[in-house]
This record gives structure tokens, sequence and C-alpha cells, in this order.
């Protein structure tokens, strides 16, 4: 199974790299919850939205999410996604500022989303995942 996880982490750090500008990039983990990317090019957002909990927003906080009521964080718009997301959103780097995309922070932004997925949303493999724009 970890060699699944290393191949869907590679993955997605070539798909971040060739996400094209405004584009989203939706890692659904049904109830869970999710991990979303919007921007491309040189730069993405990220964020993750997962059920309130005590102990999954500490997980959260510990991989490196910034909490939703983060002064100075600006959501992404609902319009790249296509629709709200269901939950407060966490997000990482500068808040409206999106996350550089050289190979070694693609690959950051990769590992950070598996983590996510894996520790804090549950996911067992990644095809449980529903992958879309």
């Amino acid at each position: 199974m970890e060699d699944e996880w290393q191949r869907f982490e590679r993955w997605l750090a070539d798909r971040l790299r060739a996400l094209p500008e405004d584009e989203p990039l939706v890692l659904d983990a049904g109830p869970a919850g999710l991990v979303q990317f919007a921007g491309g090019g040189a730069a993405v957002h990220q964020e993750t939205s997962a059920p309130p909990d005590a102990d999954r927003a500490a997980l959260l906080a510990a991989l490196g999410w910034s909490a939703p009521d983060v002064a100075g964080h600006l959501p992404l718009p609902h319009a790249v996604w296509g629709a709200p997301p269901p939950r407060r959103s966490w997000w990482r780097g500068g808040g409206a500022e999106p996350t550089s995309l050289a190979p070694d922070e693609a690959r950051a932004a990769a590992a950070l989303s598996v983590r996510t997925l894996r520790e804090a949303l549950g996911v067992q493999r990644p095809h449980h995942l529903t992958i879309g724009p």
C-alpha cells in the first residue's frame, strides 16, 4: 500500500506542476473532507476541509495547515471551485498568496496532501478518492 501512496504523491506533484492557471484540482474523500488546489503555472493555492473536531484540528495544525479563522486568510473564490466548500477551509501558504510550484515546493505540497488525506481524513488508499476539477 505504501508504494501506491508513493506513486500517487509523485503523480500529484507532477499534476500540480502542469495544472493550468485557474483550473481547480479536488481530491475528494467524501464525508471525511477534501484537499483542493487552484492556480497553476508558477503557483497554486492549497486548501483542505474536514469535519470540525478538536483532535483533527490539532492534527491539521501539526501538519502545517493554517486554521480557517486566522486573520488575513482570503478563502479562494467559490467560483474557482464551482461550489462553496462543504466546510470552512484550512489553508497552506500565505493566505491569498499562492504556494510556489518550483519542483521542491510541488513535491512538498503533494507530500502534505498525502499526509493530510491519510492521517487527518483517514483515506486508506488513493483509489478511494474522487479526483476532479
